[in-house]
């Protein structure tokens, strides 16, 4: 009995200390991220025939997959990064009644440009994410005085290219040209729609940091 007791005790305490070890590799390879994103594009309305802009703010958070390093000087070079993501309410430029929002996940890959002498600080990014675009309109029925509301949900399929630099082992800022390619936004009114573009400035700030991820 006793020797049964000692075997199940060094057999849990094994496998606690692998997993601990296991988790600790893995900690490794990723890191957290968040960021801010300030996106301007245009909105036509295809009744006049003009744009209008609209300007977006969104925070995301996104983490950082390790994909392959570069051995010679210890540092990440390419990696994998999902993200999800939600804007501020956003005006209609052409209608006071509608207001949009924006939630959506993607992902991206980012890689570090490498010269002869070693890594720099400068990265491409490029990937594509799917939005779900909530459009809230204000409205008053015939024979009411009081406005009611209703949203209208749609979801829009974009793709992304940028470019960024590290500007610290902490932080990296990004521009950005994203393009939807569903028909997703209201224009003056819900039955005219239209798809949107447009460019980003982002900020992305690291939450934990480690020897993969030194920039």
């Amino acid at each position: 009995m006793k020797r049964i007791f000692i075997i199940c005790f060094l057999t849990l305490f094994a496998e606690k200390a692998f997993s601990q070890s296991l988790n600790e590799g893995r900690l490794q390879y990723v890191k957290w991220n968040l960021g801010l994103n300030y996106s301007l594009g245009p909105l036509k309305n295809s009744e006049v025939d003009k744009n209008a802009w609209i300007s977006k703010n969104t925070a995301t958070l996104s983490v950082d997959v390790l994909l392959s390093h570069l051995l010679h000087f210890d540092s990440g070079e390419l990696y994998l990064q999902p993200y999800i993501e939600g804007s501020l309410p956003i005006q209609d430029p052409y209608n006071s009644k509608l207001k949009f929002s924006t939630y959506g996940g993607g992902l991206n890959l980012k890689k570090y440009i490498t010269l002869d002498s070693g890594k720099t600080r400068f990265f491409i990014i490029a990937g594509g994410k799917i939005d779900y675009v909530l459009w809230t309109v204000d409205y008053t029925s015939s024979g009411s005085l009081q406005e009611k509301k209703y949203r209208i949900k749609n979801m829009d399929y974009v793709t992304n290219l940028g470019i960024g630099i590290a500007v610290s082992d902490w932080a990296e800022v990004f521009t950005m040209y994203s393009q939807g390619f569903a028909k997703a936004y209201l224009s003056d009114t819900p039955e005219n729609r239209d798809q949107f573009k447009s460019f980003s400035l982002g900020l992305r700030v690291n939450i934990r940091q480690n020897k993969w991820f030194k920039n």
